[in-house]
């Protein structure tokens, strides 16, 4: 399973590691994605007499406790769920067909957070239930890599982008940009917003990675 977020989206392969032939775009901070630690790595050699579980298990337990998302930060994103659903869902007809996940939007607020500033950043905050701008940013990575799985029973990566019009009039903060690919694993591109080919190359991603 993969889920892709979307401010704007890149044109990364992720599978190669380098923008697809004939997309039209450039990359300007790419995020490199940790990666996981699974428990059938951990306990590969579990068969092995002489395995020490303990240890197995104690390495396990730690890598779990690093990316936890901290209990009270999660009892605090309940009324946002419950609100947005509340906003998606009402009035539908029987016979509509609407998916929806609040883990979406949070990650697409928190990265929008990051970007604005005063009024609207405190708007976001609020709705999101974070008391501040860093608690949001360490708890968006921790959910992050809570949900981010690579093991043969499962398989899930939150894909984060931002696309920037490539107009030469347009200047970008860089400190911001880096803050999306360092602790949000979301990638930076610049292209020509609003061409058929960058259209093309936008359902060529969301085909990568969904």
């Amino acid at each position: 399973l993969a889920v892709a977020f979307l401010l704007h989206l890149p044109l990364w392969d992720t599978s190669t590691g380098q923008l697809d032939p004939g997309q039209f775009a450039s990359a300007a901070y790419v995020a490199q994605y940790p990666e996981p630690l699974s428990f059938e790595q951990i306990f590969a050699d579990s068969e092995d007499s002489g395995f020490d579980w303990d240890a197995a298990y104690e390495t396990w337990e730690s890598y779990r406790d690093s990316i936890r998302v901290d209990a009270d930060y999660l009892s605090s994103l309940a009324p946002f769920t419950r609100d947005s659903l509340r906003a998606v869902f009402q009035g539908l007809d029987p016979g509509d067909n609407r998916v929806y996940s609040p883990l979406a939007l949070y990650m697409t607020l928190s990265m929008t957070a990051e970007l604005s500033d005063g009024a609207t950043r405190q708007q976001i905050l609020d709705a999101l239930g974070s008391p501040d701008l860093p608690t949001l940013r360490e708890q968006s990575n921790r959910i992050w890599n809570t949900v981010r799985q690579d093991g043969r029973a499962s398989q899930t990566l939150l894909a984060n982008s931002l696309w920037l019009s490539g107009r030469e009039e347009y200047q970008f903060k860089e400190a911001p940009l880096l803050t999306l690919r360092d602790s949000y694993y979301a990638s930076t591109y610049v292209a020509d917003m609003g061409s058929s080919s960058t259209l093309d190359a936008i359902h060529s991603w969301l085909d990568q990675q969904t």
